[in-house]
């Protein structure tokens, strides 16, 4: 529902113009995350342990929910309007794409 502080987004879009960016990639990269939050626990991550995943933030949907949850709050809260973030150019892992009902949690 439309309000004085938060417009209505096709109302919006009949008066102007707008461009849906952001730097969502910066909020996270300001949170100051180390190797390890990109590495998740148990054994589809073993193999990787000794691989580099540092900057790999599709990761972080696996191994760091709360980092994503709270630059996602971070990332709306002045926003009257928003878009996704553009997705990262490379596989998130070797791994599948798919989550198996066994993949470890943090």
């Amino acid at each position: 529902m439309p309000s004085p502080s938060r417009p209505d987004l096709r109302d919006l879009a009949r008066e102007r113009i707008l461009v849906l960016d952001g730097g969502y990639g910066t909020l996270l990269q300001q949170e100051g995350l180390v190797e390890e939050d990109f590495h998740g626990e148990g054994e589809p991550w073993e193999s990787l342990r000794e691989v580099t995943l540092k900057g790999n933030f599709d990761l972080l949907a696996l191994t760091r929910p709360d980092v994503l949850a709270q630059v996602h709050r971070a990332y709306l809260a002045p926003a009257p309007t928003c878009s996704r973030p553009t997705p990262s150019p490379r596989p998130p892992s070797p791994r599948p794409t798919t989550r198996p009902a066994t993949w470890p949690t943090r």
